[in-house]
């Protein structure tokens, strides 16, 4: 069987068309009146809360996809309605302020009629169709309060209407390209340029919009991980000293455009914001006192660059040439676009939107005096791409992906995730084996680690100072490099980690620079380029000083897990609620009682693996990134597919699918994503009919 292996987070609903026949339909099912559809439509959940969505026509399967993703999901809908139009002070007060202030800087202010249309031929009436769904729940929820989950009922608010601008909103673009450029200047300010090169390895589906992000059609199956792309920058400008709102550019004096606006307080009156704007983009900051103003350039203001919004292309590819068309209008996020079909076709392409940079590199603030200007866009079909490699498969893992001669060295950047989890990939792919679904599904949760492979035998000869300590070294020299979550060693080696990336950023960085450098800026990778390749900055006798990091670390590791878990080691287990483990904390968990806690927080459960394993778990004690859906895709049975979801496919605390689908994910355990209408009806768990009601005026 042909196999597809998809560990990403991302949206899973599976979309059917046509409708079914009226025989079909489950005749005790009431159906719900709902205006705004043209035919009947039906939708199953199975009983791992998946909906099914049978519809006759395009936009009334847009519209049934607005209207369960809103049942599914209304709170996470307001808050992004909140987020998207600045509005979210008005229900949380002044210290959303700044927030709402840097969402209106951020409106997409273009013509909307053009900006849909990027997306789809038809993206006009794809998007105003999801957005007639969620209000057509919103309206239910407005005659029948009943409905409004428990987070409503907490903050004392009702859902407002969704329009057509929401879903476009860029307020979720954020790239942090800018916020790495500011801890760039900072760190470099205090450790300099080579110093902090040293420390970095540089390298030359959301449920509230429509389409399917990751998944399948009849033709083939697709999916993504982060391509990562420097799509931002920061413009630093002298202001007039006579008029504020003036920059120099060019040398000349040139006017801001202000927008007057005002931010509604919740328990206030609305506060006056002027909102401003120099040719490179939005205002963030002004230096009153120093005569400066601080503007983001990003280049996901630019029309077409709302997220995930080209996967309504994608959804209709049947072919690879029809999928890399369709990744051509992907310009955010930046991606690895992965196909795979049922002809046996695999492919790759990276797809985002890349400023080119004739006279920088983008790593730093600059000047916005004219010196330092985007020369266009690379085209995205110009990003690197693949099909059908003499390899035979294709692995992307947010990692290094530029081929040596690319040629367009003005449309690099230069942070990536270390290369360990493809390498790993590539390793168990690369093996010449054949793999069944259930390989793929334990390949998506392994949790051998490369960098202990690396890291723990240079243990077994280093001189410790105590027993216990001796003890762990043995351990580890012993270990399958697994950080299983039942592993004592993997327990030990993990905390090791942990002590030797700090004890090297110690050593590295000089103490005045360490407040600048956190952990985020060294890479795993520099540090193993270290341990087996220590430089002069170790002293006269490098080696010794390097076995010498790494008994202290060991030593520093032994007596944190002790403290933590006492001198017994079977107790020092990696996955525990006390070590790694995964708990889904709730956005409103800190400000309830301990009762409501327990109906809003999911978990926790123990976890293995951490940032540099496929299964992608994070490095700090609770998992809070990594992959929250995993999908395999059998294109030659599509009934075959399986997938995992956490915690649940609802957004709602009340929802038995709000926290059915957790234990299943921490275990990497999977369940079916049937296809077929037979396969889909023998696990349906509930069906709802929605049909024709009365046109009623007002929002939509």
């Amino acid at each position: 069987m042909r196999t597809s292996s998809l560990a990403l987070a991302g949206l899973v609903i599976a979309a059917c068309l046509p409708a079914p026949g009226a025989a079909r339909l489950d005749a005790q099912t009431p159906a719900i009146e709902v205006p705004g559809l043209s035919q009947p439509v039906e939708i199953r959940r199975d009983r791992w809360g998946i909906n099914h969505i049978y519809a006759a026509t395009e936009q009334d399967l847009f519209f049934a996809q607005g209207y369960t993703a809103a049942k599914d999901r209304l709170f996470q809908f307001e808050i992004w309605r909140r987020q998207a139009t600045g509005t979210v002070a008005e229900i949380l007060g002044r210290r959303e302020l700044e927030r709402d202030r840097g969402a209106r800087l951020h409106l997409f202010r273009g013509d909307l009629d053009a900006e849909l249309a990027r997306y789809h031929p038809r993206g006009r009436a794809i998007v105003e169709a999801f957005v007639r769904g969620i209000n057509a729940y919103i309206a239910e929820t407005e005659r029948s309060p009943s409905l409004l989950p428990l987070e409503f009922r907490l903050l004392g608010i009702t859902p407002g209407r969704w329009t057509p601008a929401i879903v476009i909103s860029r307020h979720q673009s954020l790239t942090a390209n800018v916020t790495s450029e500011v801890s760039a200047v900072r760190a470099m300010k205090a450790i300099g340029p080579q110093a902090l090169r040293d420390l970095q390895y540089f390298q030359g589906g959301e449920p509230v919009l429509p389409g399917v992000s990751i998944g399948h059609n009849e033709y083939g199956a697709w999916g993504l991980t982060i391509f990562g792309n420097d799509n931002e920058d920061l413009y630093v400008y002298e202001t007039n000293p006579a008029s504020a709102n003036e920059y120099r550019y060019q040398g000349r004096w040139e006017a801001m455009r202000v927008i007057a606006d005002a931010i509604g307080v919740k328990g206030g009156k609305p506060e006056a914001v002027e909102l401003k704007y120099t040719r490179h983009g939005p205002v963030i900051l002004e230096d009153r006192a120093n005569h400066q103003a601080y503007a983001l350039r990003a280049a996901w203001m630019e029309p077409g660059a709302a997220p995930y919004l080209a996967s309504l292309r994608m959804n209709q590819a049947r072919s690879w040439e029809e999928f890399r068309d369709a990744c051509a209008y992907n310009r955010m996020p930046a991606e690895n676009m992965v196909w795979v079909d049922r002809t046996g076709t695999i492919g790759w392409q990276a797809a985002g939107i890349q400023p080119l940079r004739r006279n920088w590199d983008g790593l730093l603030p600059v000047p916005g005096d004219g010196r330092y200007e985007w020369d266009g866009y690379l085209p995205i079909t110009a990003l690197p791409h693949e099909v059908n490699p003499p390899r035979g498969f294709v692995a992307t893992a947010n990692h290094y992906l530029f081929p040596n001669d690319y040629p367009w060295k003005e449309a690099m950047h230069f942070s990536w995730a270390d290369p360990y989890r493809a390498s790993r990939i590539s390793e168990v792919l690369g093996s010449g084996r054949l793999f069944s679904v259930a390989e793929m599904a334990r390949l998506q949760n392994d949790n051998l680690s490369i960098p202990a492979r690396a890291l723990a035998p240079l243990t077994r000869d280093v001189a410790v100072g105590n027993a216990a300590t001796a003890a762990a070294r043995d351990l580890l020299t012993t270990w399958d490099f697994a950080l299983d979550k039942d592993s004592v060693p993997a327990g030990i080696y993990a905390m090791f980690q942990r002590r030797l990336l700090a004890n090297v950023r110690d050593r590295i960085v000089p103490a005045a620079g360490r407040m600048a450098v956190g952990p985020g800026l060294i890479s795993m990778k520099r540090v193993i380029d270290w341990m087996y390749a220590p430089d002069g900055r170790s002293g006269q006798d490098p080696t010794s000083a390097r076995d010498g990091l790494i008994a202290q670390s060991l030593e520093e590791a032994v007596a944190e897990l002790t403290k933590r878990f006492g001198t017994e080691m079977s107790s020092w287990k990696y996955g525990q609620e006390r070590y790694h483990h995964a708990l889904v904390r709730h956005p409103m968990s800190a400000a309830v009682n301990d009762e409501t806690r327990a109906r809003l927080d999911v978990g926790p459960a123990p976890r293995g693996g951490d940032g540099s394993t496929v299964s992608a778990t994070g490095n700090g004690d609770n998992q809070t990134s990594g992959g929250s859906l995993k999908f395999i895709a059998d294109t030659e049975d599509w009934d075959n597919s399986i997938g995992l979801n956490t915690p649940g496919q609802s957004g709602d605390p009340e929802s038995p699918h709000y926290r059915d689908l957790f234990e299943m994910w921490s275990k990497g355990r999977y369940f079916p994503v049937e296809y077929s209408r037979s396969k889909v009806e023998s696990v349906t768990e509930s069906v709802t009919r929605l049909t024709p009601g009365p046109t009623t005026r007002g929002p939509h």
